[in-house]
This record gives structure tokens, sequence and C-alpha cells, in this order.
């Protein structure tokens, strides 16, 4: 019954984040081409990374507060680059801040994201869904909060895929022991929703 309350309790709160997310989503596709026709990047240290990585960021730095990406640069990461180095740089822009991460630096706003705070993580389910599930070929989840913030994790079997759900900022169980500064959600823990195929069925009967 707790867990039901709980999980009923975020909606809200899920729902507020995509009401104001949804639309700048919206106005990201639209306007990033435009800008990055004009040329207005240049390249600059993250303003989010202790390590103070090379990105490549926007000029303007009001666009940037929404628009861009402090952890990888908006041309995209360094595997993606690396995947298509047959594109011009100003596809690279359009396809990774455009279409696939449009508000991304909207994960570094505070009050809006938590900086994970270990001893205030709480948990109900697996502690690691996506590895029970890859290993049994079962059903897993996790629900993990801290304070307001929380997620739901599904990890589940579907014509013999293992596929992966989830909504809600991008908490774990395994935050409870701490987290990395290397982890890429040190600098503040974001929102996200995704469903993802992960892996396959085994059937292990068969071995």
């Amino acid at each position: 019954m707790k867990l039901a309350l709980r999980i009923v309790g975020s909606n809200p709160l899920w729902l507020a984040y995509w009401t104001v997310a949804l639309p700048l989503w919206v106005l990201g596709a639209l306007t990033i081409p435009l800008v990055a026709k004009m040329g207005k990047v240049k390249t600059r240290p993250s303003t989010a990374y202790r390590d103070k990585r090379g990105i490549l960021a926007w000029e303007w730095e009001w666009y940037n507060w929404l628009f861009g990406n402090e952890e990888d640069g908006i041309d995209g990461a360094e595997w993606y680059r690396e995947l298509h180095k047959d594109w011009t740089v100003y596809k690279r822009i359009v396809m990774w801040s455009a279409f696939r991460n449009p508000t991304n630096n909207m994960r570094f706003w505070p009050y809006v994201n938590p900086r994970i705070d270990s001893g205030r993580i709480k948990w109900y389910g697996n502690y690691d869904a996506q590895v029970s599930g890859l290993s049994t070929g079962k059903f897993a989840w996790s629900y993990t909060w801290q304070g307001v913030f929380s997620n739901l994790l599904l990890v589940f079997p579907f014509r013999g895929s293992i596929y992966r759900a989830w909504i809600g900022w991008k908490l774990r169980p395994s935050d409870s022991r701490g987290i990395s500064e290397d982890d890429y959600r040190f600098p503040r823990c974001g929102f996200g929703t995704q469903l993802k195929r992960i892996g396959r069925v085994i059937n292990l009967d068969s071995k």
C-alpha cells in the first residue's frame, strides 16, 4: 500500500515536469537548426563538470542555459562524433541537440533537479533491476526516491527481447552507497523517460 501511494503521489510531479519540458523540447527542435545554421557556436570548458572538459557550445550563454549540453557538447558525445564522422558538424548538432537532446541542460537547473545525497536515497524492488532482468529473463523493477524526486524502472521480457522502461529522475538503488564524481549525474540528477530494448531472452533450458 505504501509503495502504491508513493508511485501515485509521484505522478503529479512527473506530469508537471513534462508539462514544462515538452513545449521547450518543441521550441528547441524548431530553433536549434536555425541557430546552428547561423554558426553561433564556440568551444569552451564545461561549466558543470569538474574536469572542465572542452565542449562545443552556443555563443549565446542564455541559449546554452536550456539548449546547450554541458556533458557532451552540442555536437554529441565522443562515440557519437566518431560514429558519424562523415557528417558535417551542422548535421551532428541538429541530430544530437535538436532531436536527441533538445533540452539537455535543463537537468542542471537547481531546485528542478537534485544533487544525489546517498543518505536520503530510499528504494523498493530489485537492487539492480537491469542486471536481474537480463540474467533471469524475467520481470524486474525498482522504485527509488530522494525526497520528492523519484524514479520508476521496469525491466521486462517481450517477444524474445528484454526491454527497459523508466520515468522520473534517474535515481538508482545503488546511489544509497554513494556516487562517483565521474558519474554523469554527479552535478545534478536529471529527469528522463525511456523505453529501450537492452537484450534478448536467453533460454537456459536449451543449454
